[in-house]
This record gives C-alpha cells, sequence and structure tokens, in this order.
C-alpha cells in the first residue's frame, strides 16, 4: 500500500510541479508585460506632460498677446479721451473769451450811452430853465413875443 500510495503522490505531485513550473512562468511573463506596460504608461505621461507643457505654453503666448492687444486698445481710447478732453476745454475757453470780450468792449459804449442820457437830461433842464427864462423875458418885454 505504501507503494501505492508513492506512486499515487508521485502521479499527484509531479503534474502538479510542472503546473507549478508553468505557472511561475506565466506569473514571470505577466510581470515582465506589466513592467514593459508601466514603462510604456511612464512614456506616454512625459509625453503627454510635454504636449500639455507645449499647449500651455501656446495658451499663455495667446493670452499675453491678447493682453498687449487690450493694452494697446486701452492706450488708444486714453489718447482718445484726452483729445475729446482738449476739444472740450478749448471750447469752454472760446466760450468764455467771447462773453469776456463782451463784457469789455460793451463797457465803453454802455459808459458812453449813460454819458448821452446825463446830456439829454442836462439839455433837458437847460432848455426847460430857457424857456422858462424866454417866458421870463416876454412878460418883460411884449416884443419879443413875435419873434419867439
Amino acid at each position: 500500500m505504501k507503494k501505492l500510495f508513492s506512486i499515487l503522490i508521485l502521479f499527484i505531485i509531479i503534474p502538479l510541479c510542472a503546473f507549478a513550473q508553468t505557472e511561475r512562468d506565466i506569473l514571470l511573463e505577466i510581470v515582465k508585460q506589466q513592467a514593459t506596460n508601466n514603462a510604456k504608461i511612464d512614456a506616454m505621461q512625459k509625453q503627454m506632460d510635454t504636449r500639455f507643457d507645449s499647449m500651455q505654453k501656446q495658451i499663455d503666448t495667446r493670452f499675453d498677446a491678447a493682453d498687449k492687444r487690450f493694452d494697446d486698445a486701452n492706450k488708444r481710447v486714453d489718447i482718445l479721451l484726452y483729445v475729446m478732453l482738449g476739444i472740450l476745454g478749448g471750447l469752454f475757453g472760446v466760450i468764455g473769451f467771447i462773453v469776456w470780450d463782451r463784457q469789455i468792449s460793451m463797457k465803453p459804449i454802455l459808459q458812453e450811452n449813460k454819458d448821452l442820457a446825463k446830456e439829454v437830461k442836462e439839455l433837458k433842464e437847460s432848455q426847460g430853465q430857457m424857456a422858462n427864462t424866454l417866458k421870463k423875458i416876454i412878460e418883460i418885454e411884449p416884443r419879443f413875443a413875435g419873434i419867439l
């Protein structure tokens, strides 16, 4: 029975050892395949990182260019604003000069008008005095009444 048992064990263990050897080979092949896959994945990651970095640089340069264009547009708007403020200030200056000039040029005319009004008033008063004087003369000398 021992022989039978030992033969039976041999027939069971030998295939198991052979099976273990094939499993070991398969596991080693899987480990090698996994190592090569890991290397490929690392290479792909590096490649993707370089792609992303280059894309990021391109995006950054585009944004920098857009920022530069916005800055240029802002400078143009600022220049336009300064020009408009200059024109508006010049317009107000001209209007102020016109008003000031009118006031200055009207002062002598207004003063002359006042002087003339004063002379007219004085002439009316003197005319009234002359009329009174003539009436007194006519009362004194009635012969002048026909002349006047």
